[in-house]
C-alpha cells in the first residue's frame, strides 16, 4: 500500500508540475557583425516555482535594455522537451526551477549555448555543472509547452508502456510507419541516461520490445524512442 500510495503522490506531483510549468525565452546579446553561429541567439528554459516565477514575471515588466538579471543553472543532458532554438533542439537544458536571476555569477559558467555548450556537452555537464551566459536576457514567455511543436518528435506513432507502474519488467509498444532505424533511451527525470538500447532495423508494423526493471531504482523515467532520427517520449514509473 505504501508503495502504491508513494506511486500515486509522484505521478500526481508530476501532472501538476507539468500543469503549472511556464516556458521562456532567453536571448543572448550577439555582436551583429562578430559572426556568431545563430544557434548561439536563444533557449528556452522552463519554471514553475511560485518564487522563481515572480521573479521573471518582475524582470519581463522591464524594458528590455533594462534587463540585466542574469540566468544562472543547473546544466543536464537532453533538450527536456522544450530547449531549442528555432528548428534546432539542444542536447541539453536547464533543470526545471534549478536555475534563477542574479545580479552576479562566475566566469567559469559563461558561456554561449551552441558554440561552446553544444559543442562540448559532457565537458559543461560533468565538469562545469551549471551555466550562466554573461550576455543574455530574458527575453519573452513562450505561451505553449514547445515540446508539442518539437519538430523531431514523431508524428502517428501510438507509443504505449505497459504494465505502467512497472515493478519486474515492461513493455514498450508502437507501430513502425515504415521499416527503419530505432531505439529506445531511459532516462531519469533529470536528464540521465540510464540505458540506450539499439534495435538495428525494424519492420513497419506493430513492434514489442521488452525491458527488466529489476536494475532501476523506482522512480519516474522518461522512455524516449527514436524513429528514423525522429523522436517521442512517454513517462513511466518504477515501483517495488
Amino acid at each position: 500500500m505504501k508503495t502504491f500510495l508513494f506511486v500515486c503522490a509522484t505521478l500526481l506531483s508530476t501532472h501538476l508540475a507539468a500543469q503549472n510549468m511556464r516556458y521562456f525565452e532567453v536571448a543572448v546579446r550577439l555582436d551583429p557583425n562578430g559572426g556568431f553561429d545563430w544557434r548561439d541567439s536563444s533557449f528556452v528554459v522552463a519554471a514553475s516555482d511560485p518564487l522563481l516565477l515572480a521573479d521573471i514575471d518582475a524582470e519581463l515588466a522591464l524594458p528590455v535594455s533594462e534587463r540585466f538579471k542574469l540566468i544562472y543553472g543547473t546544466l543536464v543532458g537532453g533538450n527536456g522537451g522544450f530547449n531549442h532554438n528555432g528548428n534546432f533542439w539542444f542536447n541539453w537544458h536547464l533543470v526545471p526551477d534549478q536555475w534563477g536571476l542574479n545580479d552576479l555569477t562566475i566566469e567559469l559558467c559563461d558561456g554561449l549555448p551552441y558554440s561552446h555548450v553544444e559543442l562540448d556537452t559532457s565537458y559543461w555537464i560533468g565538469t562545469v555543472g551549471s551555466f550562466c551566459p554573461w550576455i543574455a536576457y530574458l527575453k519573452r514567455e513562450v505561451n505553449q509547452p514547445v515540446a508539442t511543436h518539437n519538430p523531431r518528435n514523431t508524428k502517428g506513432v501510438d507509443f504505449s508502456i505497459s504494465p505502467n507502474p512497472a515493478q519486474t519488467e515492461t513493455f514498450f509498444t508502437w507501430e513502425m510507419p515504415e521499416t527503419g532505424e530505432a531505439s529506445l533511451t531511459i532516462a531519469d527525470r533529470e536528464g540521465k541516461m540510464e540505458l540506450k538500447m539499439y534495435l538495428g532495423t525494424v519492420l513497419q508494423g506493430p513492434f514489442t520490445k521488452q525491458l527488466s526493471t529489476t536494475a532501476l531504482t523506482p522512480g519516474v523515467y522518461v522512455a524516449m524512442l527514436e524513429v528514423n532520427g525522429k523522436r517521442r517520449s512517454n513517462l513511466f514509473v518504477v515501483a517495488r
